[in-house]
């Protein structure tokens, strides 16, 4: 009987042991789990960290306040819109000190198991930064690749890995951009 139970554990162990393992390193996001992301998520944080030809440019956290607002909305029938404001402290008029932006954007999404996917523009809050040289000249932007991974997902909560990778070129110099966000929501 003894042989029997500890057979038994050990059968269970493996099963579960292997059941959880992630795939190529992504995390596991369960197929049941797709439909939890369909609703209106509001952006909590974002950690955004930048590189310029493979060093670290900037590290930041920012956070939700009632300066900087986000949102995302996914659809049940594979679309998402994002929307935001956020204010830029003393680059306004004078009598202001500060201009206000907001942005709106559109895209797809899709399950395909546990890989998810999305096409179009994901936007979180506004640093107020400035990038690259101030010039007369334009620069020539050429995307090279943009990705984003579901890395949470549960009822209250949605975590959302991105990195967009493009060049920079600006009176023959080029500089390519790696930008990472991990983007906190919660409902």
């Amino acid at each position: 009987m003894r042989r029997i139970y500890l057979s038994a554990v050990s059968v269970l162990l493996f099963i579960g042991f292997f059941s959880c393992k992630k795939d190529n390193g992504k995390p596991y996001i369960p197929v049941s789990a797709a439909n939890l992301i369909v609703g209106k998520w509001v952006l909590q944080s974002e950690h955004s960290i930048e590189y310029i030809d493979d060093v670290k440019n900037l590290d930041t956290i920012m956070t939700a306040s009632q300066n900087s607002y986000a949102d995302l909305q996914f659809n049940s029938n594979g679309t998402f819109t994002v929307s935001g404001m956020y204010t830029i402290p003393g680059s306004g008029s004078l009598s202001s000190g500060a201009s206000v932006g907001s942005y709106t954007g559109t895209g797809t999404y899709s399950f395909a198991g546990s890989n998810f996917s999305m096409e179009g523009t994901l936007l979180g809050f506004e640093s107020g930064g400035a990038f690259g040289a101030i010039s007369t000249a334009v620069p020539v932007i050429t995307p090279v690749s943009h990705s984003a991974q579901v890395t949470e997902v549960t009822t209250t909560s949605l975590v959302i890995h991105t990195e967009v990778i493009y060049t920079y070129t600006l009176n023959n110099t080029s500089q390519t951009y790696k930008l990472e966000n991990d983007l906190s929501y919660t409902r």
